[in-house]
Order: C-alpha cells, then structure tokens, then sequence
C-alpha cells in the first residue's frame, strides 16, 4: 500500500477512535486484505477519508482486522467479501457435511457476509434507535397502510416475521424506516445532516406462513413474506444474520435488544423506532403470567423461550413479529428470537414476553427461500 493511502486509512480510523480495541475477526468467506487491494472500497482509494460518508468510515472500522507494522509505516488489513459469483458464506452447521448440490437453494440467499451489519458509528421503556441504526427492520401494512406487525428482512426479497401477524392480511411492507411521521430520515453529524434514502414500500407477493401454526395454543408462531421485488440494499436496508454456524453463540448472551415501533408504556405506538435490552428467563416462569390469556396455552422449550426487562422493560403488542437479537463475536447482529405473544401489561407489570426460537426453525425457513 502507497504511503499515502496508509495515511488516509489511519486518519479514517483515528477519527472514529483509536487503533486499540478495533481488530476484528472476519468471517464467512470474508478474508483478511490490505485495503489497497479490497474492491468493496475500490471508489475510495486515493481520495483523502475527510471526503469519504461517515457510513463508510465506520464500515472501514467495522471490518478493520490487522495492523502490521513494516518500518515506519504500518499497514491496515480489512474483512473483504469474495469476489462475485462465489457464494457469501461457508455454513459451519451441518449442511457442511452435505454435497453442495443437495444442499437446500435457500441457503445461497442468505448473505452472510454482510448480514447484521448497521451503519451507525416502540419498546416500553425502551430508547430512541438514531438513523441507519438497525437497518434490517421492517414495518408489515395491511390494505389500508395501518401498521400491523414488525419483521426483520433476512434475503432481498424475504421478511421474517409472526404467523398471526397476516390478520388482516399484509399487503405491503415497508424497509427503511425511523421515524414514520418524516418522509426521509436524517441526523445531524458535525453540523451536517447526512440523510437515508427515501424508504422503500414493497408488495407481498406470498405470505408464508407455518404449516403447523396454532392460534389457540400460539405455537409454530413463524412466517416468510415474499416480496414483490427485492430490496434496494443501501445503509438503511441491509438484512440481519440468522443463527447459522459462526452466528451461533455458546453459551447464549445473557441479555439481548428488542426493537420496534410497537405499543410503548403509553399505550399508542411510536413515530420513531425503539429498541431495550432484555434478559432470558426459564419458560416455567412464564406460567403464572400466561395463566391470565388462556389454561390452553403451554410453552414448548425447544421452539419458544421467555424474556423480560429491568425497570418495565417489555415488548408490548404492536412489536409483534420483531426481532430480538444479540452481537455475535463477529460483531454482526443475529436474530434470536421472533416476538410472538405477552400479556398486555406494556412494561408495567414487567411481564414476560414469548417469543419464537429462530434456530429450531431454520431448516424450514432455508428451504422456503426460493
């Protein structure tokens, strides 16, 4: 790398933060590069990093993975995808084990190499998420443009979400969303606004919802909306990592982030996307709060899993069909959960809520990708 574009990246770094702390493991087929050689930054070599958008100075930081000192000068090494047409990822699960040509198609659709990536430098209770902040969220309309559940987007043309979430049917969702009351997002960086593009209203070409869905017992609560159209990917619409392979933490985080525009402690929904922290709790402590919706209702260890927050923290109604997630120790964000059903405390009671377990369906998700 020219002494000059060593420069470059060092000042892009350090005026994010310093050096120390910011190494980063590479993962999927990702590998460790000199930036003068990674063609995902290729429009920004030579030109001085003052001039590059902060949400590329923060992907450099994101994906900064070794320093190398040689004499004076050190070299800086990032996370760069493979080339185009190889696939994005080498799946640790065990689909390793199975020749490539029997492996499920659906596979090749999840990208991740780029998943669960924001380009940052209502919940109950929760905080305000700033813009381009979790990117991967989705808002689900019915005919009427009323907002009806949440979803993540995890392919281009492929949201995750609740099964109960399609009553009245979801007609259109929408990707790139903060602040719904605004017709584009900004925020303020060193006096400057820097703005998302405009969000993106997409058709629902299929809902899909599991075969084995029950509403009376609330199980199998998991559904694929396929769109009309791919999504436009920009640093406001990216998709978030399913747990597959490296994604997967042993042992599981002890607290993870809900997020959403759903019912906040004041009982209406909010104009701007929410997010909390919430901690696991055994299911057989759910028992008594869900005593008070139906005696019909028993939860299913291995498919649903119960979580709840400090100081009335709690997803509430509308954030049905969100995510909860954590960071992997790839700092990418990872779906763990899918919020199904609670009791309509909002937060004051500091009631548990249900949620379906992502990693017991993802074989049925990966084959209902097409």
């Amino acid at each position: 790398m020219a002494r000059s574009q060593l420069l470059l990246l060092v000042i892009c770094v350090l005026c994010v933060s310093s050096v120390v702390g910011l190494l980063n493991e590479c993962f999927g087929q990702q590998q460790c590069t000199q930036f003068s050689s990674c063609s995902d930054f290729k429009n920004y070599f030579g030109v001085p990093s003052v001039k590059w958008p902060r949400p590329v100075q923060e992907q450099v930081k994101s994906r900064l993975c070794k320093v190398d000192q040689r004499g004076r000068d050190r070299v800086y090494s990032i996370c760069c995808s493979p080339p185009k047409g190889q696939l994005p990822y080498q799946s640790t699960s065990p689909w390793d084990q199975t020749p490539s040509s029997n492996k499920p198609r659906g596979l090749a659709l999840l990208n991740m190499s780029t998943c669960g990536k924001d380009s940052r430098e209502k919940i109950s209770f929760g905080k305000t998420a700033k813009v381009f902040e979790y990117p991967w969220m989705a808002l689900l309309l019915d005919d009427g443009g009323q907002i009806r559940c949440g979803g993540t987007l995890i392919a281009e043309s492929y949201v995750l979400t609740a099964a109960h979430c399609n009553r009245p049917p979801v007609t259109t969702v929408r990707l790139g969303e903060n602040d719904i009351t605004k017709p584009i997002d900004c925020i303020n960086i060193d006096d400057e606004p820097d703005c998302a593009d405009p969000p993106q209203n997409i058709e629902v070409a299929k809902f899909i919802k599991h075969p084995l869905h029950s509403t009376s017992k609330r199980r199998n609560d998991i559904a694929l909306i396929r769109l009309a159209k791919p999504a436009k990917f920009g640093f406001s619409v990216r998709t978030i990592c399913l747990p597959i392979g490296a994604m997967v933490r042993s042992p599981e985080p002890k607290e993870m982030i809900v997020s959403g525009w759903g019912f906040t402690e004041h009982g209406k929904t909010s104009n701007v996307l929410q997010y909390a922290s919430l901690s696991l709790i055994p299911t057989s402590l759910c028992s008594n709060s869900l005593s008070q919706l139906s005696d019909a209702i028993s939860l299913d260890d291995a498919s649903q899993f119960c979580a709840r927050g400090k100081n009335k923290v709690d997803n509430c109604a509308g954030d049905s069909g969100g995510p909860l997630q954590y960071h992997s120790r790839q700092s990418s964000t990872v779906q763990y959960g899918i919020v199904s059903f609670g009791v309509n405390s909002c937060g004051e009671q500091g009631a548990p809520g249900v949620y379906t377990k992502v990693s017991h369906y993802i074989d049925w998700i990966v084959q209902n990708l097409e």
